[in-house]
């Protein structure tokens, strides 16, 4: 009995730890991405107000979802919601784009 609870209590902590190591590689990656799209908008398109923030904020969610899909999904185990968050992120900065060049 005492074996089985030491051999229960061993599997907890190192799926914890790999919880947590997977955690904090995706928060990693998510800021990461948006900091570094963040600048290299500044530099590009310099101009454009808010521009960058719209793109970090993108790509930080897109990454998040690519990284840790299993967290966006629904009960039903579909990532449609996510998706369409996702495609309106991004909608966002290329209307500011096309609205900046055509309007």
């Amino acid at each position: 009995m005492l074996y089985k609870e030491m051999q229960d209590m061993k599997e907890g902590a190192a799926f914890s730890r790999r919880f947590a190591k997977q955690q904090l590689l995706t928060t990693m990656a998510i800021v990461l991405s948006a900091t570094l799209v963040f600048i290299l908008t500044g530099v590009v398109a310099p101009g454009i107000d808010a521009l960058g923030l719209a793109i970090a904020a993108a790509t930080g969610f897109t990454i998040g979802v690519w990284c840790q899909p299993n967290v966006y999904r629904r009960q039903n185990g579909s990532l449609t919601l996510a998706i369409v968050l996702i495609a309106g992120m991004w909608a966002v900065p290329v209307i500011v784009i096309l609205v900046s060049f055509f309007g």
